[in-house]
Parts: structure tokens; C-alpha cells; sequence
């Protein structure tokens, strides 16, 4: 198994070539934040080994090139991964997106549903007033607390880290390459300033959910206390093709924490969605 990591089109991505007997469609991986491609390391080889995969780090997002400003919010972040499968030839993939990846993903089926022929999302916001922690409720209404987090930096991504994960505990490599993604107070600050578009970009996402017409799993961590899991209930009550399937004991790194379950979980539910093409063997 090969993998290439390259900058493109200004995200920053890992891939792995399809291997010779692929179980399903492509996967698109996007990152939680304020993560980078490594979150995806427990999980690569075995998904490797059974798909073509393309991990993103979207703009501005992880160790990607800086986005401007008008880039950080989820309809433009969107439009760029169109863009970027269009530029790699994939076809339909299923986008697999935790967290801020939540937004994106489903806008893009939306937008561009030629793209995207399912749906795996977790960990993040659908709707307005989003069901948020208090932190992130106060950061996603006020600029002043945006500020003062991006100044923070570093301190704040160490705190997310120990309060996102209940089971697995990253290696040091691991949580030393998402502090990169956090090191400059300007990068960082456009990264919150994509949380500060919810307040526009949620209601309109909202108000379109039954636009999305794939395949989609609703997976959270049940004990998430950051996007909590009544989140993620509604948006599945929304879709009209959703299947909930909370994760057990696991928190806002779901599938970090999940480990092999989760992995399992997104074979089964394509096999039961698509049995023509299904991920298991």
C-alpha cells in the first residue's frame, strides 16, 4: 500500500490508489477541527487495503494552505471539494466528515449530488441555534471570544484534545501535528471565523436538508460534550434517508474512540444501503 500526501488546489490531502478488488466506493475523508490528516491514522490501512481513499484537509483547516477569509464558511468550503474531486476524476464517493466536515458534506450533497453517493457525518452542526456546548455557543455568537481563542491558540487546541476524546489517547505525534494547525493566531482566527459564519450559513443548510437525497449515517459519540448527540438525532429525523447509530461511550472524536467499531459500523450500514456495491465483503 502506497499513500502520497500533496497540497491541491489549496487543501492539503492523503491518498491511498484504489486496490485491485475495491469493496465499494471511493471514501472522502474529512478532518475534525482543529485536526489535521492524522486523525485518520488508526483507521487508514484497513481502509486502505479495501477502498481508494482521499483524506482532505480543506482550506485553512489542518496544515492546509491559509485560506482568505471569505473561504472560511461552509457553502465555500464545499464549493472547494467539488472542485477537488472534479480535479482528481473520482467518481461518486461516499464523504465520510466528522465535525466542522458536518456542514460541508451536506452541502455539497446539495449542491452537487453528482458527487456524493453517501453520506457518513458525526460530531457536527446541522441546524440554528446549533445544540452546542456552552463554549461553543459563546464562540459560534461572539467575535470578542473568537478573538481572545485565537490569541489562546495552542492552550485551547490541548484542552479540546483532553476533553474530546473517553477511550483512545492520541500519540504525542499525533497531537503535536494538530497543535501545528493551531500555532498562528491568524490562521487560527480563520479557522473560528468559519464557526462564525453559523449564524448565516446554518439556517439555509437547515431549511434544505430534504435536498439531500442519498444514503446518509448519523453516527455520534454518546457522550460528546462539545456537538451534542441531540444534534445529531434531529438532523437524522430531517434526512429523508438517514440511519442513527449512535456510538456507545464515545466523545467528540467519535471515530477515533471507536476504534474498529466504527469502521465496521459504516460496512454494515452501506452494505444494508447499497447492496449492490457494498463496503464488507
Amino acid at each position: 500500500m502506497t499513500t502520497v500526501i500533496e497540497d491541491l488546489l489549496g487543501t492539503r490531502l492523503r491518498r491511498a490508489p484504489a486496490p485491485a478488488d475495491p469493496a465499494g466506493p471511493p471514501l472522502v475523508l474529512l478532518s475534525a477541527w482543529p485536526q489535521t490528516l492524522r486523525s485518520w491514522d488508526a483507521h487508514w490501512a484497513a481502509l486502505a487495503a479495501r477502498h481508494e481513499l482521499v483524506a482532505v484537509e480543506l482550506p485553512g483547516f489542518g496544515r492546509a494552505p491559509l485560506a482568505a477569509r471569505a473561504e472560511m464558511r461552509p457553502s465555500a468550503q464545499a464549493a472547494a471539494l467539488a472542485r477537488l474531486l472534479d480535479a482528481l476524476g473520482l467518481p461518486a464517493a461516499v464523504v465520510v466528515a466528522p465535525d466542522v466536515g458536518v456542514p460541508v458534506a451536506l452541502r455539497l450533497a446539495q449542491d452537487r449530488p453528482d458527487r456524493v453517493a453517501g453520506l457518513v457525518v458525526f460530531d457536527g452542526p446541522a441546524s440554528f441555534p446549533p445544540r452546542f456546548s456552552w463554549e461553543g455557543r459563546l464562540l459560534a455568537r461572539s467575535r470578542t471570544a473568537r478573538a481572545l481563542t485565537a490569541a489562546a491558540g495552542i492552550p485551547f487546541v490541548l484542552e479540546i484534545v483532553r476533553r474530546g476524546y473517553r477511550r483512545r489517547r492520541p500519540p504525542l505525534a499525533v497531537v503535536l501535528d494538530h497543535l501545528r494547525s493551531a500555532a498562528s493566531p491568524r490562521r487560527f482566527g480563520r479557522q473560528l471565523a468559519f464557526v462564525g459564519s453559523y449564524a448565516e450559513e446554518l439556517p439555509a443548510l437547515q431549511a434544505r436538508l430534504r435536498d439531500v437525497r442519498v444514503p446518509v449515517l448519523v453516527t455520534w459519540g454518546t457522550e460528546d460534550e462539545f456537538v451534542l448527540p441531540e444534534e445529531g438525532r434531529a438532523l437524522a429525523a430531517a434526512l429523508p434517508q438517514a440511519t442513527w447509530e449512535p456510538l456507545e461511550g464515545c466523545g467528540h472524536y467519535a471515530h477515533e474512540d471507536a476504534g474498529p467499531a466504527f469502521t465496521a459500523l459504516v460496512e454494515r450500514w452501506w452494505s444494508a444501503v447499497a447492496p449492490a456495491a457494498p463496503l464488507a465483503a
